[in-house]
């Protein structure tokens, strides 16, 4: 995505169709984000809660949230969408 909200078009073309075409104009928002963090002690998991309202439609299903961590923070790589470690609404994903 952009680093700034505002309205966007994509240009598009295939192998098929080689000649570019704009896309519809979308609308990228910003949304206040607060992020959480407890049990940051040494040894010990830390647990992170990114709270955010999404206003609009509904996110479809399979739809994708990024979160993109400071360098300094280190994911395991046991962590997975498997593990029920991951919730949203308070349910496993």
């Amino acid at each position: 995505n952009p680093p700034k909200s505002g309205a966007y078009t994509l240009k598009i073309a295939t192998t098929t169709d080689n000649e570019w075409a704009d896309s519809y104009e979308y609308e990228i928002i910003e949304t206040p984000l607060m992020v959480k963090l407890s049990n940051y002690r040494i040894n010990q998991n830390a647990l992170y809660q990114l709270i955010y309202q999404q206003t609009g439609s509904v996110m479809d299903q399979g739809g994708l949230i990024r979160i993109r961590f400071p360098e300094e923070v280190q994911i395991t790589k046991s962590l997975s969408l498997k593990s029920g470690k991951i919730t949203i609404n308070g349910q496993s994903v």
